[in-house]
């Protein structure tokens, strides 16, 4: 398969392997991609599923990227079918309070509980919450940050706010019997990951 630098190696191994799974691909600065693919910058996320054009489907008229990504085998959802992520990321530093407080409350978690998630002070969070124009300053902060918001975004691709709430205080069996809020504050999210991401695949079989 050629080389796309924008496509993990990982991902480029499960095209070849089943011609059934979407490729999950990010492009937080591709704008050219963007623009070619006639898609808002807006959207930070998009989905690429392996396609077989049918031999007698018309010819449209679409942009050289398209057509190396269709001769690769890559379908692009049309426009109407991307739905855009609850919160942008990376988030901007004018938006850390109103991030936090979204997601503060879709979690229902205290302020040093959100302290440990991101691995900063109560006392930051609580300046941010509720000092203007209050945001995270140090590098390590931002990418925990971004880095939470990241995985609030897709939980919300696959839960409703309300059962999100549930599910992130149930102790859960595919998570070791953890609950999902645990990992969380614990730091240990690799599990966590692991199993959005086989929710999502499994959401655009």
């Amino acid at each position: 398969m050629k080389t796309i630098p924008h496509i993990r190696r990982s991902q480029k191994k499960m095209v070849i392997k089943s011609s059934g799974k979407p490729c999950f691909a990010t492009y937080p600065e591709d704008k050219d991609l963007y623009e070619a693919l006639g898609i808002p910058p807006s959207i930070t996320r998009i989905v690429l599923f392996p396609s077989k054009a049918e031999k007698n489907e018309p010819k449209q008229n679409i942009s050289s990227l398209e057509e190396e990504l269709e001769g690769l085998g890559f379908k692009v959802l049309p426009k109407s079918e991307i739905t855009p992520l609850r919160f942008k990321t990376p988030v901007p530093q004018k938006s850390h309070k109103y991030t936090m407080e979204k997601i503060q409350n879709i979690l229902e978690v205290s302020q040093k509980e959100l302290a440990e998630i991101i691995g900063c002070s109560p006392k930051k969070i609580w300046s941010i919450l509720n000092v203007k124009k209050e945001c995270f300053k140090r590098k390590g902060d931002i990418n925990n940050f971004n880095q939470f918001v990241s995985l609030i975004n897709q939980l919300l691709g696959i839960f409703k706010e309300e059962s999100l709430k549930t599910w992130m205080k149930t102790p859960q069996k595919n998570l070791g019997n953890k609950k999902p809020i645990d990992l969380f504050i614990s730091g240990k999210v690799e599990p966590l990951r692991d199993w959005i991401y086989r929710q999502l695949e499994g959401v655009y079989e």
